[in-house]
């Protein structure tokens, strides 16, 4: 027989099946008229770039130079331009994508540190808040940056708490991805020394 505190522990059906609504109901949302609106200026000079990789290979400028912010999402949009999606549509799907992929880690994050319930509370107000069906329609790479941030935070929670080599190097891997994603990446990299605070970094790495 469960003990009351771990039935506790244990979250409602109903927890769960509200989170996966608001999951639907959110990136159903998303998705809907998602390339039916123009693009702003901001969105314009990225889909200029995107076609300079379209077309040489390497984001650069007719007058001189590159355009390398968001590199991994422009790439990751030239193979939807050439299915001949409308740019307005394949340049919102990354990020809109981004968005969804956050959730897990979201979730992770919020029952390491709470429970579940917490965890499942967190997981709808992220689907439903309108600040991230909004951003997350907006094709730049600030939704992918933030996927990548969750993700490792929960695998520098891990590597932190629990000594495992797998996750520091998940972490490590994620925060020399960002760099390539949108330029807070830099911040992700100086964050890495926070594992030398760790009781477990000398274990780590079989450090002496």
């Amino acid at each position: 027989m469960k003990t009351i505190i771990e039935r506790l522990r244990e979250p409602p059906i109903y927890f769960h099946l509200m989170a996966a609504l608001a999951v639907l109901f959110g990136f159903i949302t998303r998705f809907n008229g998602l390339g039916l609106s123009s693009l702003s200026v901001d969105e314009y000079y990225l889909a200029k770039s995107i076609f300079n990789v379209a077309a040489h290979g390497i984001p650069s400028w007719e007058t001189g130079g590159y355009y390398t912010r968001g590199l991994v999402q422009q790439y990751l949009t030239v193979p939807l331009l050439w299915a001949n999606l409308d740019m307005e549509w394949a340049m919102r799907f990354w990020p809109v994508v981004a968005n969804a992929l956050a959730l897990p880690a979201l979730y992770l994050i919020c029952k390491s540190v709470a429970n579940y319930r917490i965890a499942c509370v967190a997981v709808i107000l992220f689907s439903l808040s309108v600040w991230e069906i909004e951003f997350s329609r907006f094709a730049r790479m600030y939704t992918p940056f933030q996927a990548i941030f969750l993700w490792y935070a929960y695998f520098m929670m891990r590597a932190f708490n629990d000594g495992a080599v797998k996750y520091l190097n998940s972490a490590f891997a994620l925060s020399f991805l960002a760099c390539f994603v949108y330029d807070g990446g830099l911040f992700l990299l100086a964050l890495n020394f926070v594992i030398l605070f760790s009781p477990h970094f000398r274990s780590l790495y079989k450090f002496p």
